[in-house]
C-alpha cells in the first residue's frame, strides 16, 4: 500500500479483483474438535468459528505472511464455550480476535503479528493464560457500544511490542483498551484484570475512555514493564502518537500526537495497580515522559510503584493524576534518577499517600504544597514536607 513513512513492513495492496475467502468456517456447529493441523499462507482469515458451541481447538498451527492486510490467524464470533490450546500463530493481523462469545479459553499459545496478538471486543467470561506474543499491539481489548466486554482475566504473559510503519492499527501499545461513547447506552469494559504479564515494548500501555463510556474496574497486579528505544528512523516517522481507529468519532481523532508515558489512561472508574516496575531503556526518544499519567479519573489506587520519568535528567514526574476523585498511593519506590515523584492537578476527595520511599527523588509533589494524608513515608531529605 502506498504508505508515507515506507513500506517494508507492509501491508501489500489487494488486488482490484480481491482475493479468495476465508480458509475454514465452522459455523452454526456444536461439540467440535480440530485439532493437529497446520495451515499456510491464508489470503484472508484463516480460522474461523462463528456461532459455535462447545469447541475444542488445539495444536493448530499458522503459517500467514506477516505482509497481507485482514490474514487473522483465528476469528471466533457469537460463540460459546470454546477452547484453544496450544496453538502458535503467525499472522499480518490478528492472531487471536474474539468478538461477541462468552465463556472462551486460550492457553498455552504463542503469536506472531504485525496487528495485535489479541483483541477482544463484546466478549464476557473470558481467560488467557501461559501466552507469548511477538506483534505491533500486544493485548487489544475494544468496545464500541455494541455489547459488553467484561470478566475477562490475562495472566502470565509475555508481550514483546515493535513499532512499525504502514496502514496497520496500532503504534507498540502492549496493552491497549479502548471504548467508543454509546449513545444508546449499551456496551461497556469493566472488570478486566492483567496479572503477572512481562513485557519489553518501543510505546506505552493505554486505556482510553469516552466521557459518555468509561473504562470500569482494571486491575494491573505484578507488571514488569521495559520500553525500548524504537529504530530511530520509525520513531521519527511514526512515533510520538496515539493510535485510537476503530473506536474514535473521526479522523481528527483516530492517530493524534502525544507524549508517550509508560502507561496513560484517561476517563476511568475504577483502577488498581498493585506491583509495577516500569523500566526505561536507553537512547531513547524525546516524547516518552511520564511512568503513569491518569486524568478524568475515580478511585485510583497505586500500590508497590516502582519507577521514575522517561530521562532522568528531567523535571517532569513520574506520576501525573489530573481531575480525579479519590486516590492512594501506598508502598511505591521513587528510582534513582526521579525529579518530581508526583504531580497533582484537580484531584479531589480522600487522598492517601502512606509508607512510600521517595529519598531517591529530588522532589516529593509538584505543587510542594499538596493535601495528602501522609503517613509513614520516606521523603527526599531537602524536599519541604506539605502541611
Amino acid at each position: 500500500m502506498n504508505a508515507k513513512y515506507g513500506t517494508e513492513s507492509g501491508p501489500v495492496e489487494m488486488k482490484p479483483e480481491g482475493r479468495p475467502g476465508t480458509m475454514i468456517i465452522v459455523m452454526n456447529a456444536k461439540n467440535v474438535l480440530l485439532r493437529d493441523v497446520t495451515l499456510r499462507n491464508a489470503p484472508n482469515w484463516t480460522l474461523h468459528l462463528a456461532n459455535t458451541e462447545d469447541a475444542v481447538v488445539t495444536g493448530i498451527h499458522i503459517e500467514n505472511s506477516l505482509l497481507l492486510p485482514n490474514n487473522d490467524g483465528i476469528d471466533c464470533i457469537g460463540s460459546h464455550n470454546v477452547h484453544f490450546s496450544d496453538c502458535d500463530i503467525q499472522a499480518g493481523d490478528d492472531d487471536f480476535a474474539i468478538v461477541g462469545s462468552e465463556n472462551i479459553n486460550v492457553t498455552n499459545c504463542s503469536m506472531i503479528s504485525h496487528s495485535a496478538g489479541i483483541r477482544v471486543e463484546d466478549t464476557r467470561y473470558a481467560t488467557f493464560d501461559n501466552l507469548s506474543i511477538h506483534s505491533n499491539r500486544g493485548i487489544g481489548v475494544f468496545d464500541r457500544g455494541d455489547g459488553d466486554t467484561e470478566h475477562v482475566l490475562f495472566s502470565n504473559i509475555t508481550i514483546d511490542t515493535k513499532l512499525i510503519t504502514g496502514h496497520w492499527w496500532g503504534k507498540a501499545e502492549p496493552i491497549y483498551i479502548a471504548t467508543k461513547a454509546s449513545p444508546k447506552g449499551k456496551g461497556v469494559v469493566r472488570d478486566v484484570r492483567f496479572t503477572n504479564i512481562t513485557a519489553e515494548a518501543e510505546s506505552g500501555i493505554v486505556i482510553y475512555g469516552s466521557p459518555g463510556n468509561l473504562i470500569r474496574d482494571i486491575t494491573f497486579d505484578q507488571i514488569r514493564l521495559e520500553i525500548r528505544a524504537p529504530k530511530p528512523s520509525v520513531a521519527q516517522s511514526v512515533g510520538g502518537n496515539f493510535d485510537l481507529r476503530w473506536t474514535a468519532t473521526g479522523l481528527a481523532d483516530a492517530v493524534f500526537k502525544h507524549d508517550i508515558p509508560a502507561i496513560y489512561c484517561r476517563f476511568i472508574d475504577g483502577f488498581r495497580i498493585q506491583g509495577l516496575k516500569v523500566i526505561w531503556g536507553n537512547d531513547l526518544p524525546d516524547y516518552f515522559s511520564n511512568a503513569l499519567e491518569v486524568e478524568d479519573f475515580h478511585d485510583l489506587g497505586v500500590t508497590g510503584l516502582e519507577g521514575r520519568q522517561a530521562f532522568a535528567s528531567s523535571r517532569i514526574p513520574a506520576i501525573v493524576l489530573r481531575r480525579g476523585s479519590d486516590l492512594s498511593v501506598c508502598d511505591s519506590r521513587a528510582s534513582m534518577g526521579t525529579g518530581v515523584f508526583l504531580s497533582l492537578l484537580g484531584v479531589t476527595g480522600e487522598r492517601l499517600f502512606a509508607n512510600n520511599d521517595l529519598r531517591q527523588a529530588r522532589q516529593a509533589f509538584q505543587p510542594e504544597k499538596v493535601v495528602l494524608k501522609l503517613h509513614g513515608n520516606e521523603m527526599p531529605s531537602h524536599a519541604e514536607r506539605p502541611k
